[in-house]
């Protein structure tokens, strides 16, 4: 993987994306909505006890029919579809402070803050313990991480960082992209 660091373009586009994309709900107004969704009437599921500590949500290929979240504190990955009374997890580490989860190369990949990356096969999702985990350390610079995206048709991995600047005193922080081969 190739590392490139950007530190102001990814924040000022992740601050752009969440300004306009907010405006109508802060207002109460309603908002033009992109085709195929109403966001004036948004469809509503509850969720169990389980997922209140969710700290991340992906979809596969963006098909929205199945949800794969990151349980903030427990190592477990979940998957189910909207709506569903139980869902399935998968786990994957030991306790820890887990932040985000993706999935890339149909692989499933998850965040923890200390910016190390867990990584098992997609195909092994429904397993109860996940035997084939990767660890990957180092990867990233010291700093505390908090958000994760694959773009897969481009196989770039997006790493936001909360705390990564050079010097505590340092207002602006940044992220990290990746490229990946066709098989990580």
């Amino acid at each position: 993987m190739r590392l490139k660091y950007y530190p102001n373009t990814i924040l000022i586009l992740l601050i752009s994306i969440a300004a306009s994309s907010c405006g109508g709900f802060l207002t109460g107004q309603n908002v033009e909505s992109p085709t195929e969704y109403d966001l004036n009437k948004p469809e509503r599921f509850k969720m169990r006890e389980d997922l209140l500590e969710v700290s991340g949500i992906t979809f596969h290929n963006g098909d929205p029919d199945i949800i794969y979240a990151i349980q903030d504190e427990d190592g477990r990955v979940y998957h189910f579809r909207p709506g569903d009374a139980k869902p399935g997890y998968t786990h994957f580490g030991k306790q820890g402070d887990y932040e985000d989860v993706t999935v890339l190369n149909d692989n499933v990949i998850v965040l923890k803050s200390n910016g190390t990356f867990y990584s098992f096969p997609l195909a092994n999702i429904k397993q109860e313990e996940q035997n084939d985990v990767k660890q990957l350390k180092d990867l990233l610079p010291k700093g505390e991480y908090e958000g994760l995206y694959a773009d897969e048709s481009a196989h770039k991995l997006y790493v936001l960082c909360k705390n990564c600047g050079a010097k505590k005193s340092d207002k602006i922080d940044g992220g990290y992209i990746f490229t990946a081969d066709g098989d990580s």
